[in-house]
């Protein structure tokens, strides 16, 4: 790291020497202009050239001898990438290629703009000045509260119809299609000031918020997972107690890790951190019950509560603390 004075000029500006390797590299001369910009945390960076939001990114994907699994995991690295054009080229069956067009939906502010037999071109219209990225972390976490009391009411019945299996399934999607897009965001933006200055973020907080979104996208699969397990389940109403009772234990866990999350609360981690470890021990009884739903369901719960227990990780290890 270089060290340099600052000079005063005239009453209202100061300036600093620029490094001559700096300036040859970038091509300046005497009298071009730099680019100055302040991030959230006083940093200011300086560019040779005003700095884009992102250039245009072409990502190619060959559909040909690949299934549906692995056309799906390229299009979400394209897209988390920073693809602003995803072309898929390659024949493929007619309902093929309708799940591949269906799954492009998925994507938020991308649309296919061109479709024929042999190609697929999908391309980006979102809007970053228009981004807000605590709206999106909170659509996701509203999604999971949903999730949760649907799943719980289901317990408490010891049945789960088909309709209220379709809305959950619905639900989680949403709550996909909002962690992709901040993934998206943050391997965009991570380093790049311009995108942290927009989105008012800075790197620090940029990660908890990915962070936060990673494991509440996993808390979602995991109540979806919850669901379709107890459709068709059989369990003896002693057990349909205890694991109403577990079920919503693990929920009041979510929520505690959410407000600790939020408010970067860590006496309250700390707290909810011990109780996390009785609820992850309930669970491992659970898991050696004879019979093979209830053991399936407490495996579930159990990866559900560790997930909860990663956001209260993140809290108590970034040594935010609450006086």
């Amino acid at each position: 790291m270089e060290q340099r004075k600052l000079i005063k000029l005239g009453n209202s500006s100061f300036a600093i020497a620029l490094p001559k390797g700096w300036v040859d590299k970038s091509g300046l001369k005497k009298g071009e202009n730099v680019f100055l910009e302040e991030n959230n945390r006083g940093e200011i960076t300086i560019w040779s050239k005003p700095k884009k939001f992102s250039d245009e990114k072409l990502i190619e994907i060959n559909l040909a001898d690949k299934d549906i699994s692995s056309i799906r995991k390229e299009i979400v690295s394209a897209y988390a990438r920073g693809g602003t054009t995803i072309h898929l080229s390659g024949k493929k069956g007619k309902k093929e290629l309708g799940e591949v067009k269906d799954f492009l939906k998925n994507l938020i502010s991308f649309e296919v703009i061109e479709s024929m037999e042999d190609k697929t071109i999908a391309k980006d219209f979102f809007n970053l000045e228009e981004a807000n990225l605590d709206n999106f972390v909170k659509r996701i976490d509203n999604n999971i509260k949903e999730m949760f009391n649907l799943v719980s009411t289901a317990i408490k019945k010891g049945s789960l119809s088909r309709k209220d299996l379709e809305e959950i399934e619905k639900i989680d999607k949403d709550t996909t299609k909002f962690y992709f897009l901040i993934s998206r965001l943050f391997f965009k933006g991570i380093d790049n000031p311009s995108i942290l200055n927009t989105l008012k973020k800075d790197s620090a907080a940029f990660f908890r918020d990915w962070w936060f979104a990673y494991n509440l996208e996993h808390i979602g699969d995991q109540i979806k997972n919850v669901a379709r397990v107890i459709q068709g389940s059989e369990v003896t109403p002693e057990e349909t107690k205890l694991l109403f009772e577990t079920f919503s234990q693990i929920s009041q866990a979510y929520n505690e890790s959410v407000q600790s999350f939020n408010k970067r609360d860590f006496k309250n981690a700390m707290d909810s951190a011990t109780k996390s470890k009785e609820i992850l021990k309930t669970c491992d009884k659970l898991s050696q019950s004879s019979n093979p739903y209830t053991a399936k369901l407490a495996t579930i719960f159990r990866e559900l509560e560790n997930n909860s227990y990663q956001n209260l990780k993140m809290v108590m290890y970034s040594g935010a603390q609450n006086d």
